[in-house]
């Protein structure tokens, strides 16, 4: 009985995983362009720092762990638009509750003022209260995993592909080979 059912557990959650590693891993790039994969350095002859040759390689793939690139996951997982439409309706809302805030900060420093002129005073403490932050505000659990722990994909670009091999030309002649290719 008890086989039975460490199988039945092991099968759920191998199905999961199957459902988790097939979800489209090209699902926000663009018609036409392509997902980095990963950067080979293939060199012949003398061998040079591998370390320092990775460095110099401008356009990094997404993070890759047990060949599953998690991060990319993460980020594909959330829709993008139900997220900026979700910040836009929080955003609304601060500056409702900030509003709602001022009109109460002046209410509150009114009845300060005519207490201070019933007492023949000139001077009165004025009341601050605080604001809700909107240039920085706190992050909601969709958001914060699609943009803080998921990553975009990266889109192989040429340009920065160009750069790499000019700064490999460059590393190579101040490594003594001034015949080097790239």
């Amino acid at each position: 009985m008890n086989l039975l059912r460490l199988f039945k557990l092991t099968y759920i959650l191998l199905i999961c995983t199957f459902l988790l590693i097939g979800c489209r891993q090209t699902k926000y790039v663009p018609a036409g362009r392509f997902l980095l994969n990963k950067n080979e350095i293939i060199q012949s002859g003398d061998k040079l720092d591998g370390y320092e040759l990775e460095e110099i390689i401008r356009q990094k793939p997404n993070y890759r762990s047990f060949g599953v690139k998690w991060k990319l996951m993460a980020y594909n997982a959330i829709d993008s638009a139900k997220v900026a439409n979700k910040r836009f309706l929080k955003n609304t809302e601060l500056r409702e509750e900030n509003k709602k805030r001022l009109i109460r900060e002046d209410r509150i420093n009114a009845k300060r003022i005519a207490k201070a002129t019933n007492k023949n005073r000139e001077f009165y403490t004025h009341k601050t209260i605080q604001l809700k932050d909107t240039a920085d505000p706190r992050m909601f659990f969709r958001e914060w995993y699609k943009y803080k722990l998921g990553r975009p994909p990266v889109v192989f670009d040429s340009i920065p592909y160009r750069k790499t091999i000019e700064q490999f030309e460059a590393y190579l002649k101040t490594k003594g080979y001034y015949y080097g290719s790239v």
